[in-house]
């Protein structure tokens, strides 16, 4: 159901709001979407006229908690929620990015057939899906009910008044967020919902960067073995640092045969998120991207030597790389024209197809490369981090009239039972981020779709650094950043000069924010960066 609401213009936003949640959230959008939709990052801007239902009634402690699982619980809530506010028949309605209508589809029928109620999902391209939410904010429409969106925009819809705390919900319903065996995984349960100690999101896809190796027959081949340690004096192996990584890329860059060392996101809208695991391993326990008085880390000798790998691999990747996205990439990976990459945990999905994948059988996944660095006691340590480089969490708006219901459906579609079928879909791209996904005890539904990934999953996700998270600004900092990246690959900026002019730009951000509001959310949120060696 589509039709055409009222334009809402951004600059009005900029004018309207000042110096509250100021222009710069909208203008890390635009930045954000101005360079025009990256292929593959489809689906067409929906918006949707809806009859909202009756406001919620009294009390969330007065909705029945009853079942023998967390579906059945939340199912039965939804069912006293939609009898007490007098919802059957009305639309629910999610903004979500374009692409992910698959894990939806999945139990859509089920909720209709069980509560009367429609469900609708309006797709936004994920380019602009930031400043859709953002205009909701001011327009304050309640057209849509909740939101799928990024953990890194999520102090900036906080602040701006769009989305709703959950923690009493978690507290109250026992979604099993935390903990083993079902539990969000840690410490995605942490960094992914939470603002200044509070949570706004359900958990709905863990993006946690993984290490593929795409060519095993290669890897253990006696002849490539020879001629690997014969050219860098060591055995080829899984890489321990990112100087093994470069030099196995260097190895496997054979253009002439389209097979390439390296394959990874590089495009200007998210070479930041790859170029954040080169970075975070550069200092023990994690090389963070602000000091505690928010001034930039980026222009130090860690982030310079970062950059300068960042750019030493593009020159093993196919040359096109700059220009496409993970659409693109997966395709080359899946068509078995890459060797290794450290990419998205949705890969797998391509990898393990046996309609398209040409390395079925062939791939395995390994704990990402880190860096030599000084550790505890002075000792020498390879240091090992990833990121938790995108995900998507479940919102719910303060302006939707059934709060209670959409943070219930949330909370029943990522259940232990309900996420399993809605991450399995075809064509779904919700990744692991519950204990039942993965590990030997993961449901086998996930092991025929995902394979080899689930392995070292959670070990993975225990050294995850998050992105820009826990602040407001997290997309500005994150587009200004990555355009520079971008522009740094093609030969615009030497490494040094991309880190002091993104410091540069950033300190203006923070400026431009407040200070000293930011340093005290970020001072709450730095306890979230991994400390532990893997």
């Amino acid at each position: 159901m589509s039709t055409t609401k009222p334009e809402k213009s951004r600059r009005g936003f900029i004018k309207t709001v000042g110096g509250a949640v100021v222009g710069l959230i909208v203008g890390a959008g635009l930045g954000y979407s101005a360079r025009g939709p990256t292929a593959g990052d489809g689906g067409a801007t929906v918006t949707v006229t809806k009859t909202s239902g009756a406001p919620s009634g009294p009390g969330l402690y007065s909705i029945p908690n009853e079942g023998n699982t967390v579906h059945e619980r939340l199912m039965n809530a939804m069912k006293f929620v939609i009898e007490r506010d007098g919802l059957k028949g009305k639309e629910l309605t999610i903004m979500h990015p374009g692409g992910g209508s698959a894990a939806y589809d999945a139990v859509k029928d089920e909720f209709e057939r069980e509560t009367g109620m429609k469900f609708v999902h309006a797709e936004v391209p994920v380019n602009e899906v930031f400043d859709e939410a953002i205009i909701e904010a001011i327009s304050k429409s309640g057209d849509y009910d909740f939101f799928s969106l990024q953990p890194t925009m999520l102090g900036d819809l906080v602040e701006s008044g769009l989305v709703m705390p959950l923690t009493s919900h978690v507290r109250y319903f026992d979604n099993e967020f935390r903990g083993r065996p079902n539990g969000f995984i840690y410490p995605l349960d942490r960094i992914m919902p939470e603002y200044k100690g509070d949570i706004y999101g359900i958990l709905q896809d863990g993006d946690v960067f993984t290490n593929y190796y795409m060519h095993l027959d290669k890897l253990n081949s006696p002849q490539e073995q020879e001629g690997f340690e014969k050219q860098y004096g060591y055995q080829l192996k899984f890489a321990d640092t990112f100087r093994e990584y470069l030099d196995i890329g260097e190895y496997f860059y054979r253009p002439d045969d389209d097979f390439y060392g390296i394959g990874e996101l590089r495009s200007a809208l998210r070479a930041y998120i790859t170029w954040f695991v080169y970075y975070s391993s550069k200092k023990f326990p994690t090389m963070l991207p602000f000091d505690e008085n928010m001034n930039p880390q980026l222009d130090s000798k860690e982030g310079i030597q970062a950059t300068e790998e960042f750019v030493e691999a593009a020159k093993y990747m196919p040359e096109e790389t700059p220009s496409w996205d993970y659409h693109q990439v997966y395709t080359e990976s899946a068509a078995g024209n890459i060797f290794q990459e450290i990419q998205f945990p949705s890969l797998s999905n391509r990898l393990n197809d046996t309609a398209e994948s040409k390395v079925l059988g062939n791939w395995t996944t390994a704990v990402v490369p880190g860096s030599k660095v000084t550790g505890p006691e002075g000792k020498e340590i390879i240091l090992k981090r990833t990121v938790q480089g995108a995900g998507w969490i479940l919102l719910t708006s303060n302006y939707s009239k059934m709060k209670d219901l959409a943070t219930l459906y949330s909370m029943w579609l990522t259940s232990p039972e309900k996420i399993v079928t809605a991450s399995t879909a075809p064509g779904s791209w919700m990744d692991p981020c519950r204990y039942n996904q993965v590990g030997p005890n993961a449901d086998p539904r996930m092991k025929q779709a995902r394979g080899p990934i689930l392995e070292k999953y959670d070990l993975n996700a225990s050294i995850a650094a998050p992105v820009l998270c826990g602040i407001r600004g997290g997309m500005e900092y994150a587009t200004t950043l990555s355009r520079n990246l971008h522009a740094t690959m093609l030969g615009t900026y030497e490494p040094a000069e991309c880190m002091e002019r993104t410091a540069r730009e950033w300190q203006g951000i923070t400026d431009d924010i407040g200070r000293n509001e930011q340093i005290e959310s970020w001072k709450k949120y730095m306890g979230n960066y991994p400390t532990i060696i893997v």
